[in-house]
């Protein structure tokens, strides 16, 4: 489901925006950005309407706001929305109170603390956050309570996420919810649902295993509680077998392969730097020219020459192996590349796989198959041999004449590229641009 929004130019300009929903336009979004006025609604045909509350990263609550914060016409350091209170077409309204933990430097997430609803809630504002949990009324509305635990200083993995520009942790784990009745009592402050988890040292990664749910009621005056879900899990072992078997590799025709064609580890790779010709100013130094790269405004840059891997390709259920090799398949003597050959030739195919069939009488049979991933059609497109356009240099590849390696599982590798301009492009226009130092300093040469 899409958004499309109903009111362009006044989102572009004041941060405001109505949306609809694409293709049934079945629900309506409202969404104000702005720091003074942030709210979130969403109305539903059938008279639902949604209320948010947004999360503000202004160096107090939470870290600051990440940089280039200024959304068209306004400034915003509205980071995020969180739900806050459902109204149904009867009028009945359900408040949400979150908590913010107040963390200025991961950003721990906002959790949802309690919901309060019954006849008597008619405003989120009477009955939110501002009003005392030991307030006497709050025993005439139905409650929930969820309890929390920190996973770090529990000892699980906590994940973080830079993708947004700032910090957020996802360090909570819910432990516990305890439900209140609206009877004006509620004395049994126990009463509801407990959330046993496994130890951080169950598993590798210290990700957190739901062992058991625990129901807790009152009855005859003291609390009793009954598991009412387990849950077991089968763990990897960590070990080798202490009796391995020692497996015959053949291919289909039932004929061992050449111990040469296997590699000796599971995975790995072989890498090079991509070579420039000049003697001078060569990136890679003195002694590594070749042939890869005709500009000397290219920064340095490495490819793979050999990789492979075990993976299952085809989804049988079985590990597949998978090499690639730069010098290609199916010639005697090898493709020689760009590397020292000005003009080495078409490009072979440069991937195969072994199908892996299964293990027979003690035997592993496997299926050899070419796998030609090459796109010379991506290649000729930006041709580095080409005339340039006006006020530019030729279209250069890191790769080199190389350029896209689409034979290859992974290309090249290089740092990361920023403000590359609009993709796709716009026609007849150039976005070329080199990657930056972590000071902003272009590594190549100007329009290059």
């Amino acid at each position: 489901m899409s958004l499309v929004p109903e009111n362009a130019n006044d989102c572009a300009t004041r941060g405001a925006c109505t949306y609809r929903t694409v293709p049934d336009s079945s629900a309506r979004i409202f969404i104000d950005q702005r720091t003074g006025s942030a709210a979130a609604t969403v109305t539903f045909p059938s008279g639902i309407v949604l209320t948010y509350e947004a999360v503000h990263y202004d160096g107090k609550t939470y870290p600051a706001s990440p940089a280039g914060k200024n959304f068209p016409g306004t400034n915003t350091d509205v980071f995020a929305f969180i739900l806050s209170s459902t109204r149904d077409p009867k009028g009945y309204l359900t408040c949400f109170i979150n908590h913010h933990w107040g963390d200025t430097i991961t950003g721990r997430s906002a959790v949802l603390a309690e919901i309060r609803y019954g006849s008597l809630v008619k405003d989120c504002k009477d009955w939110g956050i501002q009003v005392d949990p030991s307030d006497p009324k709050l025993k005439k509305v139905h409650r929930v309570t969820l309890e929390y635990g920190q996973l770090s200083s529990e000892g699980y993995f906590a994940p973080v996420s830079f993708r947004f520009g700032a910090p957020v942790s996802f360090d909570n784990i819910l432990i516990g919810i305890k439900i209140y009745p609206a009877d004006e009592v509620q004395d049994h402050p126990d009463s509801g649902y407990r959330l046993d988890f496994e130890g951080p040292s169950y598993t590798e990664t210290r990700l957190p295993r739901l062992r058991a749910v625990v129901e807790q009621v009152w009855l005859t005056g003291k609390m009793e509680q009954r598991t009412i879900r387990e849950f077991t899990y089968g763990n990897r072992n960590l070990n080798f077998n202490t009796e391995p078997k020692l497996l015959k590799l053949e291919n289909e025709q039932k004929s061992p392969y050449l111990s040469s064609e296997y590699p000796d580890s599971l995975s790995g790779s072989i890498s090079r730097p991509i070579r420039l010709p000049q003697i001078i100013g060569n990136p890679s130094g003195l002694f590594q020219i070749g042939n890869d790269q005709n500009d000397q405004a290219a920064p340095a840059a490495g490819a793979l020459s050999e990789q492979w891997n075990i993976m299952d390709i085809n989804g049988d259920g079985l590990l597949d192996l998978i090499t690639a090799k730069e010098s290609g398949y199916g010639r005697p003597a090898g493709w020689p590349g760009y590397e020292t050959n000005g003009e080495p030739g078409p490009r072979p195919i440069q991937q195969q796989a072994y199908i892996n069939e299964g293990i027979h009488d003690g035997v592993q049979s496997s299926t050899k198959v070419l796998l030609n991933t090459t796109a010379p059609g991506l290649s000729r497109a930006y041709n580095p041999e080409a005339a340039p356009e006006t006020d530019f240099t030729p279209w250069i590849w890191q790769e080199g004449r190389g350029q896209l390696r689409t034979g290859m599982p992974e290309s090249i590798s290089s740092p990361e590229i920023v403000r590359g301009g609009v993709c796709p492009p716009w026609p007849n226009t150039d976005t070329r641009m080199w990657p930056f130092y972590p000071d902003d300093t272009p590594m190549g040469f100007p329009k290059s």
